[in-house]
């Protein structure tokens, strides 16, 4: 299954996949392991995915060709969503880039704190 969550995060089976700090991080529910790897290494392995689609050679019976059209379908939905995180990881910039932490400050929420002048007559507590 194949969702682009609301934060640009993938869902593919167990693993969740996103884009943070100019880098790709890959989560594995089933064992909770975690790796993160640089764009060029993951764009290699979506591209390696992207070629394993099967192809027609035109023996198939038409239920084979429909489950081959399935899963071309699956994988190709993965690969799109795979190219969006590794689009945004690159929008974010190269982690050893000084201009990369720019992004992530500008994407910050700034809370301020406003005093107020308390008088004798408020009540602050009931």
């Amino acid at each position: 299954m194949y969702i682009l969550g609301q934060h640009g995060t993938l869902h593919w089976g167990d693993l969740r996949i996103w884009a943070e700090r100019g880098l790709i991080h890959i989560e594995d529910s089933r064992d909770s392991s975690y790796k993160s790897e640089s764009v060029a290494a993951f764009l290699v392995k979506v591209k390696a995915l992207n070629d394993m689609k099967m192809k027609f050679d035109g023996t198939e019976s038409s239920a084979e060709r429909k489950a081959i059209i399935e899963d071309r379908s699956r994988i190709q939905k993965l690969v799109e969503g795979a190219i969006d995180v590794a689009r945004r990881a690159r929008e974010q910039g190269m982690p050893d880039d000084s201009t990369a932490g720019s992004s992530i400050r500008a994407s910050r929420t700034v809370s301020v704190a406003v005093p107020r002048v308390v008088d004798d007559n408020d009540k602050l507590f009931c």
